[in-house]
């Protein structure tokens, strides 16, 4: 696929990594900021919003993106969503609870 159409790919990949970047820094900063519970709430949506963001393209846009939208797939997935989001709230409420009292 490189060989094929490298510009395209690198393009691609390049945006796909700045945008990842720039969430990243984003993320961190929130944590300066806000209260720790709070920016994890949040940033522990992603699983989420990635999961219906692929549904509304093969939705709306089945040559852009394919999905498999059968009952069995979208549970499944459904599932690791919810799982993930459990834990980044564990994983909160580790990191929360190692921060210095006041």
């Amino acid at each position: 696929m490189l060989r094929a159409n490298p510009a395209s790919l690198l393009a691609t990949n390049g945006l796909n990594e700045g945008i990842n970047l720039a969430g990243g820094v984003a993320a961190r900063y929130a944590r300066l900021l806000a209260p720790l519970a709070l920016v994890q709430a949040v940033t522990s949506t992603t699983a989420l919003f990635v999961f219906l963001f692929g549904v509304a393209l093969s939705v709306i846009n089945p040559a852009f993106a394919q999905e498999d939208l059968s009952l069995r797939s979208l549970s499944q997935k459904a599932a690791c969503v919810v799982v993930a989001g459990f834990g980044d709230v564990l994983a909160g409420g580790s990191q929360e609870s190692r921060l210095p009292r006041e």
